[in-house]
């Protein structure tokens, strides 16, 4: 792991100057470069400078991380789980609640998450404005921001963004000698520099999906399910191996591709809503609409495949139309989540095969 933080010296300006002109190194031996966004990460000289090297060097593994979502994880796990809490005593008090009583709960559940999913999508809208209008000669650095100067020890320090623009001309220096670059005048490179984020960073993050859910992080959110079902399976002592069967299967499907198609569907209403709709208005009225939108579409969806489960579950003797659930919730899952590619699916089921007859 890299973080240059750590592992470019903050003190010893030979140190750091060495560290800044061998960052190409360190890029060009790693993976997988992780982006902390948050809204101040373009306003950063040292964040955009790292990111532009690992697309000049001809890197694609990029993972957009937005801070925000790990306090958003965390607040719907907590909402997940104060629901299945409810639950529960619901069923050692009056023993196994309606399905109304458990719509009703889930309805609850989703305005919160609701809620939380449209701050969060909020400050996302705020990346692609930020990517058109940015400029690395605005950017903020600690030595700039006081004024070079220690403020603990009160001595004078090294500028960080005179040893980055250096580096920034050995990189792309070349390009201002292009006839198409000429007239950019004496800082070119730097122009050069501002439009790889305007236009390579900007295609490269948004067609990632800024509203797109990857699937662990669903099932992440969705895993305080697990006690809950854990808990149940102890009534199902002295049932027959085919009710233990049902059951895992029930809880499986449910947890690990009902619900988090209902969270992707929620944070694509959410964006949609707060781009639509929202906007830069600081409208109240606008806001709770997209709240109430994003609750109804987690609730509709949610709800709709819940349903499809628990009817075969609870009222359905035969395992086949819960194996049928089953098997169409596990397809619309993959298909959400990776996209339908008969190609790959083809991939799939030729090694299937292959694993399975030899041949």
């Amino acid at each position: 792991v890299f973080v240059d933080k750590f592992c470019i010296h903050q003190t010893d300006p030979v140190l750091k100057k060495k560290g800044i002109r061998g960052i190409a190194g360190f890029l060009r031996h790693s993976e997988r470069l992780v982006v902390l966004w948050t809204s101040c990460y373009f306003e950063r000289l040292w964040c955009t400078y790292e990111l532009v090297s690992w697309v000049y060097l001809g890197k694609s593994r990029i993972r957009f991380v937005p801070v925000s979502f790990a306090a958003l994880a965390c607040k719907i796990a907590a909402g997940l789980f104060a629901h299945y809490v409810f639950l529960t005593v619901y069923e050692v008090v009056t023993g196994e609640p309606p399905i109304v009583v458990m719509l009703l709960s889930l309805w609850m559940f989703s305005l919160l998450v609701a809620g939380y999913a449209r701050c969060h999508v909020s400050e996302l809208g705020k990346l692609p404005s930020q990517l058109s209008s940015f400029s690395v000669q605005k950017t903020r650095c600690f030595c700039c921001d006081v004024g070079h100067v220690n403020p603990v020890t009160h001595e004078a320090i090294a500028c960080d963004r005179l040893l980055v623009y250096k580096a920034m001309k050995d990189w792309f220096g070349k390009y201002e000698e292009a006839p198409s670059s000429r007239h950019l005048g004496e800082h070119s490179y730097l122009d050069f520099f501002d439009r790889q984020v305007r236009d390579r960073i900007k295609r490269k993050l948004l067609t990632q999906g800024r509203y797109r859910l990857s699937y662990r992080d669903a099932v992440i959110i969705t895993s305080p399910g697990v006690w809950r079902f854990l808990g149940k399976a102890t009534y199902l002592e002295g049932l027959p191996p085919w009710e233990w069967a049902r059951f895992f299967l029930y809880a499986g499907v449910l947890l690990f591709a009902a619900l988090p198609i209902g969270y992707q569907a929620l944070f694509f209403c959410c964006g949609y809503f707060e781009e639509v709709f929202v906007g830069s208005s600081n409208s109240m009225r606008l806001k709770m609409l997209s709240t109430l939108a994003g609750a109804v579409t987690m609730l509709g969806i949610s709800g709709s495949l819940w349903l499809l489960l628990a009817f075969p579950f609870r009222y359905s003797r035969s395992p086949i139309p819960l194996i049928l659930a089953s098997v169409f919730l596990s397809i619309l899952s993959a298909c959400v989540f990776r996209g339908f590619d008969w190609r790959r699916w083809r991939r799939y089921l030729f090694s299937a095969k292959k694993s399975l007859t030899g041949v």
